[in-house]
């Protein structure tokens, strides 16, 4: 087959077609060259080929045809789903390209939900819907048709809807999708108009107490990928963590949130047992356990959270939770002070937090003194370190403790940011349950200058995990045009 290889990634394989040719024909050569290529490097993993393969790409958009653009290097790419004639026939003229992506992401979470059931509510312009975990909002680079629009589409007969807004794929509830274009302009207009009425409300799951009242920062909003300023010329992705400051940097975006309960909810550890090896620490736990063990600041900073300040906009809550966190720089550790530092008496407002707190102290202790002591990890700073002998294996690291209890928080949500609430709260040092990106950052804020500084900080926003499993975010309740939908979250089912 006459085909000349153009420059390819880790993500797609690219070619020239050289004289016309059927498109399926094309997909199946290049595949079988692929996983040829493959079996030769004695790849891990076996790359899939044959014409049942090249018609699964086709028809979920794995598949691209590319037209050149006259006196440009531009090459402009159409997915297989969206040419004028059916993918099975369609060809490829002499001069265009051809893309396919080998391994596309796949979503089964748009298959296994009985989508009826999770329709809200329905009319002639939008149709509200109770998202999955595990579906994407929009779509793959990969995948055009495993996406929530396209889900609910197909289940419900209902061809042409569009999201008015997004949802991270492990993020689960509440959801809207328009039926006719003018709809969908009418609904984003409305994100941007607060007299709309328009309110988002989420529930949180945490593995610490969350302050209660309104939450400020700033976030970091490009540019991404290698050179970026925030990271002082490192490589921060597009998808990758948003970092955050309490500084109005230039091109930072404002994120505003009100946290306005924090309870225990024991019926969560069931849910939290279902998705998470049957209750064992996921790795955001274990993350976050031993950063508030290890960093003694940590109980501190949550203290000042809620002792901070004692007046709030909003009834009912504590105090504001805007300040408290670390910078996002190395800390020099601070000598204790002698004497205690003067602080403003907490207000009436602060006891349900304060309650919150000294119960889980209390639980805390109770559990102690049912279980044999863990001694705490030795420290290079420590006094009482143990020092390794000559020639000896280092010790192993302290035991995490299972985990206990888990609290659910009601969060408004003010601005509508990427990651908001899962970077304001891990800033706080209480990540969400399952978050394995934003663990690693608790209680850290990027400092006055704007950068991030010292390598190993750079190193580690560099390489933190983009987030694969089931997380403790549900977008719970929609207020709009002066209606309220509600969806409980999955683990409230769990609720005994």
């Amino acid at each position: 087959m006459a085909l000349e290889s153009i420059e390819s990634n880790e993500h797609s394989i690219r070619f020239k077609v050289l004289e016309e040719v059927p498109l399926v024909a094309v997909v199946e050569h290049i595949l079988a060259n692929a996983a040829a290529d493959a079996a030769a490097a004695a790849a891990p993993e076996q790359l899939p080929a044959g014409r049942a393969r090249a018609l699964e790409l086709l028809q979920i958009g794995a598949v691209y045809v590319g037209l050149p653009q006259k006196g440009l290097a531009h090459i402009n790419w159409v997915r297989s789903v969206e040419l004028p004639v059916a993918p099975t026939a369609a060809t490829v003229p002499s001069g265009h390209y051809v893309r396919v992506h080998p391994r596309p992401k796949r979503y089964p979470a748009c298959y296994l939900t009985d989508w009826p059931s999770r329709v809200l509510h329905c009319d002639d312009e939008y149709v509200v819907v109770n998202k999955p975990a595990g579906l994407p909002c929009m779509r793959h680079e990969s995948n055009a048709v495993e996406e929530l629009a396209a889900c609910v589409g197909r289940a419900l007969d209902m061809p042409g809807l569009e999201v008015c807004h997004r949802l991270d794929q492990w993020t689960t509830g509440i959801v809207v999708l328009s039926r006719t274009k003018e709809a969908n302009k009418a609904f984003k207009r409305s994100l941007q108009d607060r007299e709309a009425g328009l309110i988002k409300t989420y529930k949180a799951l945490t593995y610490s107490a969350v302050p209660l009242g309104p939450l400020e920062h700033h976030m970091y909003d490009g540019p991404f990928n290698e050179g970026a300023p925030v990271l002082a010329g490192g490589n921060l992705r597009a998808r990758g963590p948003r970092l955050l400051s309490r500084t109005a940097h230039e091109r930072w975006r404002m994120c505003r949130l009100d946290v306005r309960e924090c309870k225990e909810h024991r019926g969560a550890l069931n849910w939290y047992g279902k998705y998470f090896a049957g209750g064992l620490q996921d790795a955001a736990y274990d993350i976050a356990v031993r950063h508030s063990s290890s960093d003694p600041n940590h109980q501190l900073n949550q203290q000042q959270h809620i002792n901070r300040h004692t007046t709030t906009n909003h009834p009912g809550c504590a105090a504001s939770a805007s300040a408290g966190a670390q910078d996002l720089r190395p800390q020099q550790q601070q000598p204790a002070p002698t004497q205690p530092q003067p602080s403003l008496e907490p207000s009436p407002e602060l006891s349900a937090t304060a309650q919150l707190q000294q119960q889980q102290q209390q639980r805390d202790a109770g559990d102690a003194l049912r279980s044999p002591p863990t001694p705490p990890p030795s420290s290079p700073q420590s006094p009482h370190a143990t020092q390794p002998q000559p020639g000896s294996s280092p010790p192993p690291p302290a035991a995490v403790p299972p985990l206990g209890r888990l609290y659910e928080s009601t969060i408004d949500l003010h601005t509508g940011r990427t990651h908001q609430i899962r970077a304001q709260l891990a800033s706080l040092g209480c990540p969400l349950v399952g978050d394995t990106m934003y663990a690693p950052l608790a209680g850290y804020l990027v400092s006055e200058s704007g950068v991030v500084e010292g390598s190993e900080l750079v190193t580690l926003v560099e390489g933190l995990p983009m987030l694969e499993g089931h997380i403790g975010l549900h977008a719970w309740r929609l207020t709009w045009r002066g209606r309220t939908f509600t969806a409980p979250p999955e683990w409230a089912d769990s609720e005994q």
